[in-house]
């Protein structure tokens, strides 16, 4: 028997999801070696209640539409933007706050080129 193939948009919610649970639990790691670590916690307590509430595969709950997810998404990358630019932090901190934006930035991208695109 074989399984019916998952559509594209289910795979690409699939990705974005995951993602967003791994730039999550960057955050997180990232308040262990912060100057600032409130702000890291913030962001990371944002971005894991985003992951888990919105509608897709992988959500805990699902009550946050699309448009407010992917509106809280782009604050994220302004969010670790900032975080990597103020205070006095080490380079690797700035290094993976600069790197965990350049991801959620890259994924948001993916998602809205691969909805308009036809495969």
């Amino acid at each position: 028997m074989t399984q019916p193939k998952a559509s594209r948009g289910q795979r690409l919610g699939l990705f974005h999801q995951v993602s967003d649970y791994a730039v999550a639990l960057g955050f997180l790691i990232l308040i262990t070696r912060a100057v600032y670590p409130l702000l890291l916690a913030i962001l990371g307590l944002v971005a894991l209640l985003n992951a888990a509430s919105t509608q897709g595969p992988l959500a805990a709950y699902r009550f946050v539409p699309r448009k407010i997810h992917n509106a809280i998404d782009m604050a994220l990358v302004l969010g670790a933007v900032v975080a990597g630019s103020i205070g006095s932090q080490s380079t690797a901190n700035r290094f993976s706050l600069f790197a965990l934006a350049l991801i959620q930035g890259f994924v948001i991208y993916l998602a809205r080129v691969t909805k308009r695109a036809r495969l």
